[in-house]
């Protein structure tokens, strides 16, 4: 797991001294920008799958009751190794800069348009069968209007949603439960104990609902502002790193 994250942070350093110079031009897409596809349909599934994976870990680990600061210090405590322990700050920072308001600078608009359709999706409470069976229809829309490296973001990003609709969907509508445990115990915490139970339930179906779509900007984003360090890395290696570092992005933004 270490090393894991230590190829994260690698990969989310060298794409933080390269984003200074693609600052310039505002941005990320343009240096990405490619008629040709970077991965593969099977390794873009790998990052939805570990999407999970990291969720449930991260998800476990923190601690709900001061949970930003958690985060930070846990991986502040992560040793890099040298070279890299003395950017940690600046490489947290680089690795959750990304919301929907600025998503434009990590995206063309064809590709920010399937993340307003994949969201608008999930209104009304769907559940899972019915997410997926609308995220399969985005997916094939976007293979026959895009291609590249668009095509690559829109399937990344769809990769996450579906699995992160298994994660944070309750038992009763086709998740696993535990993400939504989760939102009902910070429920809890901030609803007024007087309110109804009816409203309660609302507000977690919403926490659901934003917390599926910040993990698919996640995706999106991640996978547009840490491509320059998987091109640095080359070979299996940084192929490895940046799915996991997709994936860690995804599953870490809806705590953000």
């Amino acid at each position: 797991m270490k090393r894991a994250i230590l190829f994260i942070f690698s990969t989310v350093l060298i794409t933080a001294s390269c984003s200074k110079e693609s600052e310039k031009s505002n941005n990320f897409s343009s240096r990405l920008k490619s008629s040709e596809r970077l991965f593969t349909d099977a390794q873009i599934a790998e990052i939805g799958e570990k999407h999970n994976e990291i969720a449930f870990e991260v998800y476990e680990s923190v601690d709900f009751e001061d949970y930003s600061a958690s985060l930070q210090s846990n991986l502040m405590d992560v040793d890099l190794g040298e070279g890299y322990n003395e950017h940690k700050s600046d490489i947290y920072n680089a690795a959750y800069d990304v919301d929907y308001t600025n998503l434009d600078q990590y995206a063309n608009q064809n590709v920010v348009a399937y993340y307003e359709m994949a969201f608008s999706s999930l209104e009304n409470q769907p559940d899972l069968e019915s997410i997926i069976e609308k995220f399969d229809e985005l997916e094939a829309q976007a293979r026959d209007e895009l291609t590249g490296t668009d095509l690559d973001q829109v399937l990344i990003m769809l990769s996450v949603g579906r699995n992160s609709a298994y994660f944070w969907l309750p038992a009763s509508k086709g998740g696993n439960g535990l993400g939504y445990s989760k939102l009902a115990y910070l429920t809890s915490k901030n609803v007024d104990p007087n309110s109804s139970n009816k409203k309660s339930t609302k507000e977690i179906s919403r926490g659901v609902r934003e917390a599926i779509g910040k993990d698919m900007i996640g995706g999106l984003g991640s996978a547009v502002g840490w491509g320059i360090g998987v091109l640095a890395f080359g070979g299996p290696v940084g192929v490895g790193a940046y799915v996991f570092t997709v994936a860690w992005g995804a599953a870490t933004s809806s705590l953000l």
